[in-house]
C-alpha cells in the first residue's frame, strides 16, 4: 500500500454507529486482501449546526492495490450512456465505453447488470468484467469491487441512503432547488465546503428531501429546465466529467451516488453562458517551450480537483487582451508573492486583498511568470497551459 491520504466528511450524529459498522466490513475485506494496513476511522464530538446534531468523520489509509491489477473505471449502466468514473489520478477513459452493453470479458455472460468494471494489467489494455466476476478475475478471494464499494458507500453522501428509502431523485426538481441555494449563497463545490458553509449540492438535496421555508421560484425552475437541455444536448468532447454530467442530463433523474455531478450541471451552464456571451478574442500566447515573463493577467477563478498523487489545483487567468490561460498547481490555493490565497469558482478571495491589485471588473491582477506547455482549443475557444508559474502581486 502506498499513497497515504485522509477523506473528511460530515454526517448526522446519529449516523455514526452506522460509519462504524460499515467500518468494520471495511476493514475486514480489506485484511482479507492485505490492504488493511494503516486504516482507521477516527469520529469526533458532536455539535450543532442549523438544528442539526453533526459529528467530523475522518477516515485515515492508503490506496490498496491487488499485484499487477489496476481498476482503470467503475462504468454503471443504469442510464444510457453510461456514467464512467475512474479511480482519483487514473487515465482518461475511451468514450466508447459509456455505450458499451454490460457484458463480462471473463464469464463472456451477456446479462442484465447495474455495474461493470475496466480492468488492466500491468498497463495492457482493459478489459469488461462483471462485478461479480471481480474475484474470479483477480484470483483472490475478494474482489477489489467489494473493497471499492465500501469505499464508496464511505463517501459524503452515503448517510442519505440511510435516511430515505429510494435510491433515485428527479434531475429537474433538484436543480431547481440548486438553482435556488446558488441564488441565495453563491456555488460552494464539496472541495471547499466547511461547517459554515456547506456544498450547495448536499443543502440543495436537503430542501429538495424535505421542503421547509424558501421554495424554489418559477425563474429558478426556468433556469433548471434551461441547465438541463444545455447539457443533454452539448458536445462533452473527452472530459469524463462532461460526459458523466451529459448521461445524468439525458436520463432526467440521478441517483444519490451521482447528485454532486447532477448539481454541477448548473454552475457549468452558467459559465458556459457568459462565455458566449463575452467577445470570443482568445488566442494563444507564446510558443510552446517559451519562458514568459511579467505577464500581467487576472485570475479567473480556481478548481481543486483530487487525483492519484494528491489535491491540484486549476487556476484560470486571462492577460488583458482577453486571451485565457490555465495553470495547474500541485497544492490548495494559489500562491501569490509567498503566500496563498483561495477563489472560489467565481474569483472570491478567502482574505481581504488591496483594493490596488484589482482591474474594473474586481479581478485580482497579478504578475506572472511562466513556460508555456501547450496550445489547445476548449469549447471553442484558444486557451494556453503554462507550467512553473511564478505569481506575485503588482508594485
Amino acid at each position: 500500500m502506498s499513497d497515504s491520504n485522509v477523506v473528511s466528511w460530515i454526517i448526522p450524529a446519529q449516523f455514526t454507529a452506522a460509519a462504524e459498522q460499515r467500518f468494520a466490513r471495511l476493514l475486514k475485506r480489506a485484511e482479507k486482501i492485505g490492504a488493511a494496513d494503516g486504516l482507521r476511522l477516527d469520529i469526533g464530538k458532536p455539535f450543532v449546526q442549523q438544528r442539526k446534531s453533526l459529528v467530523v468523520v475522518e477516515l485515515h489509509g492508503t490506496t490498496p492495490r491487488l499485484g499487477d491489477f489496476a481498476i482503470v473505471a467503475r462504468i454503471d449502466h443504469e442510464t444510457n450512456p453510461a456514467v464512467v468514473t475512474g479511480p482519483p489520478g487514473g487515465p482518461s477513459i475511451d468514450a466508447r465505453w459509456r455505450t458499451a452493453e454490460p457484458v463480462c470479458s471473463h464469464c463472456q455472460l451477456a446479462r442484465e447488470r447495474k455495474v461493470t468494471y475496466l480492468v488492466a494489467e500491468n498497463g495492457s489494455d482493459p478489459v469488461q468484467v462483471g462485478s461479480s466476476c471481480m474475484a474470479s478475475f483477480l484470483g483472490i478471494k475478494m474482489g477489489l469491487s467489494d473493497l471499492w464499494g465500501y469505499f464508496d458507500e464511505l463517501g459524503p453522501d452515503w448517510w442519505e441512503d440511510e435516511q430515505v428509502k429510494t435510491d433515485s431523485i428527479n434531475l429537474h426538481e433538484y436543480l431547481a432547488f440548486v438553482v435556488m441555494h446558488i441564488r441565495r449563497a453563491g456555488w460552494t463545490p464539496k472541495t471547499k465546503a466547511s461547517f459554515e458553509r456547506p456544498a450547495t449540492a448536499t443543502s440543495a438535496l436537503d430542501d429538495c428531501l424535505e421542503p421547509r421555508g424558501e421554495m424554489p421560484t418559477p425563474d429558478d425552475h426556468a433556469q433548471a429546465q434551461m441547465a438541463t437541455k444545455w447539457a443533454a444536448a452539448m458536445d462533452p468532447g473527452q472530459s469524463s466529467f462532461m460526459n458523466n454530467v451529459q448521461a445524468i442530463a439525458q436520463a432526467g433523474w440521478c441517483s444519490f451516488r451521482h447528485v454532486g455531478l447532477a448539481a454541477a450541471i448548473v454552475p457549468v451552464w452558467r459559465r458556459e453562458m457568459e462565455e458566449r456571451r463575452e467577445s470570443n478574442n482568445s488566442n494563444y500566447i507564446g510558443q510552446v517551450g517559451e519562458r514568459l515573463r511579467n505577464q500581467r493577467v487576472a485570475i479567473l477563478g480556481t478548481r481543486i480537483t483530487t487525483g492519484y498523487y494528491g489535491d491540484s489545483t486549476l487556476v484560470r487567468m486571462e492577460d488583458f487582451k482577453g486571451n485565457r490561460i490555465n495553470w495547474w498547481y500541485s497544492d490548495h490555493g494559489v500562491p501569490v508573492s509567498g503566500t496563498s490565497l483561495y477563489l472560489d469558482h467565481e474569483g472570491r478571495p478567502d482574505k481581504p486583498i488591496p483594493a490596488s491589485v484589482k482591474d474594473g471588473q474586481g479581478r485580482f491582477l497579478v504578475i506572472m511568470d511562466a513556460t508555456v506547455k501547450s496550445h489547445a482549443i476548449f469549447q471553442g475557444r484558444k486557451e494556453t497551459t503554462v507550467t512553473r508559474a511564478r505569481l506575485r502581486w503588482p508594485e
